[in-house]
C-alpha cells in the first residue's frame, strides 16, 4: 500500500510568561507541533485477517509501529471505519520533543466543535493512556525529572473556560495524582475543570504551581470585572504524588 500523506494544522502551545527564573531552569517548555504524518499498513504475513491491525507511523525522521490491538481505545475508534488507515490519518500526532522521550507522542482524535480526545502513547513499550475527553489542549511543560504537565480547557455554556491539569511520569507512563500544598488555603482541594488556570510552571523542587484568578466565583461577568481590576491571581502549589 502506498503511503498516504496527511497535511495537518500546525499549532503551537507555549508556556505564557510569568514563571520565575528558578522555575524556568527546572523545566523544558514543550513546543506542541502537530506534525505531518505518513501511515501505512505493516505486512506481517497475516493475510488470514481481513483488516491489518499493525501500522507504521512516520513522525519526522522517526518511524514507529503501532499495534492497534494493544491500544483498546484507539482500536475501538479505528475499527468503526471501513478504512482503518484513512481513519488513522485523521488523527494528529504531537511528538514529545525531549530526545530521551522521542518514542512518545500525544494523539489528538475524535474532535467535535474544537474539542478533542487525547491519548499519550509510548511506541517502544506499546502502551498508552487516555488523558482527556472532549477538551482543548492549551499548554505542555516538562520538568527536569521527566514529569509532563498537560493543561486542558473546556468552555461552559456561560462562556467561561475552566482547566484541568494532568501530570504523567514519562519514564514509565504513569499518571500522577495532585494534592494542594498551601497552608493559607486549607479548604481548597484540587479538582479538574474547577476554575480557570492562567498559567502553570514547575519549580526546582519538582512541584507544580498554577495561577488562578482571585475572584469569589467564576461567572463570566466576574471575570470581566477581574480583568478590569488588573487581573490579580492566586498561586497554588500542587504536590505530585
Amino acid at each position: 500500500m502506498k503511503p498516504v500523506f496527511m497535511f495537518l494544522l500546525v499549532g503551537i502551545v507555549l508556556l505564557i510568561g510569568g514563571c520565575s527564573s528558578e522555575s524556568s531552569k527546572a523545566t523544558e517548555d514543550m513546543e506542541v507541533v502537530k506534525e505531518n504524518v505518513t501511515t501505512k499498513a505493516k505486512d506481517d504475513k497475516q493475510k488470514e485477517e481481513k483488516l491489518p491491525h499493525k501500522y507504521q507511523i512516520q513522525l519526522g525522521e522517526n518511524t514507529f509501529t503501532i499495534d492497534l490491538k494493544k491500544h483498546s481505545i484507539l482500536n475501538n475508534y479505528v475499527s468503526t471505519s471501513k478504512d482503518p488507515q484513512a481513519k488513522l490519518e485523521t488523527m494528529k500526532f504531537i511528538p514529545v520533543t525531549m530526545n530521551e522521550h522521542a518514542n512518545k507522542a500525544l494523539i489528538e482524535f475524535a474532535c467535535y466543535e474544537n474539542r478533542c480526545s487525547y491519548i499519550l502513547i509510548d511506541f517502544s513499550k506499546e502502551t498508552s493512556m487516555l488523558l482527556a475527553d472532549l477538551a482543548k489542549l492549551e499548554q505542555v511543560q516538562v520538568s527536569h525529572d521527566s514529569q509532563m504537565a498537560i493543561k486542558f480547557g473546556r468552555t461552559n455554556q456561560e462562556g467561561v473556560t475552566t482547566h484541568h491539569v494532568e501530570v504523567v511520569d514519562l519514564s514509565n507512563l504513569e499518571e500522577k495524582t495532585l494534592t494542594i500544598n498551601e497552608e493559607n488555603l486549607p479548604e481548597v482541594t484540587y479538582q479538574g475543570y474547577q476554575y480557570p488556570i492562567e498559567n502553570m510552571g514547575w519549580t526546582s523542587a519538582g512541584e507544580l504551581t498554577i495561577d488562578i484568578p482571585r475572584v469569589e466565583d467564576y461567572a463570566s461577568y466576574n471575570l470581566e470585572n477581574w480583568k478590569s481590576k488588573g487581573a490579580p491571581t492566586t498561586t497554588i502549589t500542587l504536590t505530585i504524588n
